[in-house]
This record gives C-alpha cells, sequence and structure tokens, in this order.
C-alpha cells in the first residue's frame, strides 16, 4: 500500500474518500516540521505537507530519500 503526502486541509475528503489513519504517520504544516519530525523519527513514511501535495517529483523523491526531497523542495540561498 502506497502512502500519499496530502495536506492538512484535504485530510477529511481524503478520509471519506477511503484513507486509514494508518497511511499517515506525522501531520506537519511545513518543511521545518518535516526536518524536525525527521530527525526524530526515522521511520517518518506519511508526511503532510501543504505546498507540495501536488508536486509528484516531491511525492516520488520523499519516499526514497527523505532529506535529499526536502532540501530540493526548499533550497537554502547560499551566503
Amino acid at each position: 500500500m502506497s502512502r500519499k503526502i496530502v495536506s492538512k486541509k484535504h485530510i477529511n475528503s481524503l478520509k471519506k474518500s477511503g484513507l486509514k489513519k494508518g497511511q499517515i504517520d506525522i501531520i506537519v504544516h511545513n518543511l521545518e516540521d518535516v526536518v524536525s519530525a525527521g530527525k526524530a523519527n526515522k521511520e517518518v513514511v506519511g508526511i503532510i505537507v501543504h505546498n507540495l501535495v501536488n508536486d509528484e517529483r516531491f511525492q516520488a523523491n520523499f519516499f526514497k530519500d527523505p532529506r535529499r526531497a526536502i532540501m530540493e523542495a526548499n533550497p537554502q540561498p547560499s551566503p
């Protein structure tokens, strides 16, 4: 069963369409929370992020390499 990154505001409609609670591990609101959640829990699988909901590339990359996907999605300006 594949897990999908969905936004907080879409969660209720997804529950109605059959998304089970177990398919989502952690609900976060921004990329900083994703990073800290990843540090706190190495087994992070399902992440809910507002602005990456429909980004298929991010979704695919996240499950292969979460840290890299986050870095690519949220590049830091070089000093």
